[in-house]
């Protein structure tokens, strides 16, 4: 026995010294990301949007389409999945135990030692072995694994990062829906709005027509001031339609994100729909590591490829493998309970070290290490990402409040050139071009303005998805 451990230990010896050294990457920490850009002392991504949204239109929508989305669901199964594996792991750490009744029927030849001795041994006094053997057993069986070098336990703890990453990956849907739901429903609030002002343009455009072919009539001004105005009508009518089109392309769109046709009160906009802006406030840079999906994903990855890694070096090391049965067995049933006389068992212990399949063994190393050092370029790419973005929403922020105000001011004084180019033209004092070009300057700043408002709510809600709101 003692050459015997002799040559075990021997045999540990020369595998670890083979062993490769142990490798964890960590994701670079840098204190300067929060100089990237200027961070306030509250995030907003730990609100939910619930409390976020004020906008109780657009919260039904969003319900509906968390409800019903068919990508949202896939990934909550791909949730039980990861799950379902985590368990598979976590069970392979015990000892595996099967119940295993077994019957058998064997010969031995009679010119072997064991069929030469049972002719002339009595089983039962009085009674031969028989030539032909019967073999009942009833007893459960076990082999058992004992993880020595923690390989099973960092499979493990790697697949159940997987599974804290899947839901991250449900996480980073919602977070993509809520924002798209926003964005649509703020484009169907702007095209509500153009629409409403258009109708409201058209109607006073009539009324100039009617008007110029009254003046047409005096012999005040020609026929081609009344075609000008009469094309300028379509042309606004034309517009129209384009509003009415956009509006059943968002309709669409949001049928493809709910999975089914929705109801058409859904997208109903209340005439008393807020209209304030939602307040988002950034927090620290490095606040995104705790609050964006895909950053948290990226991390778990990480994590789940280091414990891949240390899983994958433990597997040169040998295995400490345990088997053992124990039940009744008898040539008869009717002896099976007779005990203790049937009772059989048996333990079996030993170690399988890797020597001809450890090239294998470095493959799956090898691997492991590719895919843990291509996690660590994705979380570090993914950090780099989320701090762009943020900082780019917040630019942008900052830039649509400086052009709305321009606008605003821009098209208040259009407003009023209408009206004075509107008297002018019905006392003869100015032509049928000057209230054409005032009309049209001042629907297009209208427009303008309705669109760079619709794009300030849109950079808000960019700028909380970026920071990781939406799915707490």
């Amino acid at each position: 026995m003692k050459k015997i451990y002799i040559v075990l230990i021997f045999l540990l010896a020369m595998a670890a010294c083979r062993v490769p050294q142990k490798l964890a990457l960590q994701p670079q920490t840098d204190e300067s990301i929060s100089s990237i850009f200027k961070a306030d002392s509250v995030n907003s991504a730990k609100l939910g949007y619930q409390t976020f949204i004020a906008d109780k239109d657009l919260k039904n929508i969003i319900d509906t389409v968390l409800a019903y989305n068919p990508d949202l669901k896939n990934a909550i199964q791909r949730m039980e999945y990861a799950k379902a594996q985590s368990r598979i792991s976590n069970a392979y750490l015990y000892p595996q135990v099967n119940l295993f009744p077994q019957s058998s029927l064997r010969k031995f030849g009679l010119y072997t030692m064991d069929g030469a001795g049972n002719i002339v041994t009595d089983m039962e006094k009085g009674k031969v072995i028989p030539v032909h053997l019967p073999d009942f057993y009833l007893g459960a069986q076990s082999s058992w694994e004992i993880d020595l070098w923690s390989k099973l336990k960092n499979r493990r703890k790697a697949d159940y990062a997987r599974f804290l990453a899947s839901t991250e990956t449900k996480n980073l849907i919602q977070t993509g829906l809520i924002a798209e739901v926003a964005r649509l429903y703020y484009e169907w609030k702007a095209a509500q709005q153009n629409k409403s002002l258009l109708e409201e343009t058209i109607s006073l455009q009539q009324e100039v027509v009617a008007l110029a072919r009254v003046q047409k009539e005096a012999g005040q001004i020609t026929e081609l001031a009344v075609q000008q105005f009469f094309a300028q009508l379509k042309n606004i009518e034309g517009m129209l339609k384009s509003v009415d089109l956009e509006m059943i392309n968002i309709e669409t769109s949001l049928n493809i994100l709910v999975g089914k046709k929705i109801k058409q009160d859904i997208l109903h906009v209340s005439k008393n729909a807020s209209q304030k802006l939602p307040n988002v406030y950034a927090g620290l840079a490095y606040d995104l590591i705790q609050n964006r999906p895909d950053l948290r994903q990226a991390e778990w990855m990480l994590k789940a490829s280091n414990y891949d890694v240390a899983s994958a070096r433990a597997a040169f090391y040998p295995s400490l493998l345990l088997n053992s049965m124990v039940g009744l067995q008898a040539y008869r049933t009717g002896l099976l309970f007779n005990l203790p006389s049937s009772l059989a068992y048996s333990v079996i212990g030993g170690f399988a070290g890797p020597v001809f399949n450890r090239a294998i063994i470095k493959a799956e190393y090898s691997k492991a290490t590719a895919m843990q050092q291509e996690a660590l370029n994705n979380y570090e790419s993914t950090l780099n990402k989320s701090l762009l973005e943020v900082s780019q929403q917040i630019k942008t922020i900052e830039q649509l409040r400086e052009m709305f105000n321009a606008k605003e001011m821009e098209a208040s004084t259009l407003k009023t050139s209408i009206e004075t180019a509107t008297d002018l033209f019905k006392t003869g004092r100015a032509n049928y071009l000057d209230i054409l070009l005032a009309r049209q300057n001042a629907l297009r700043a209208n427009m303008e303005l309705i669109d760079i408002k619709k794009e300030q709510f849109i950079a808000r809600i960019n700028l909380y998805r970026a920071l990781g709101g939406g799915w707490r």
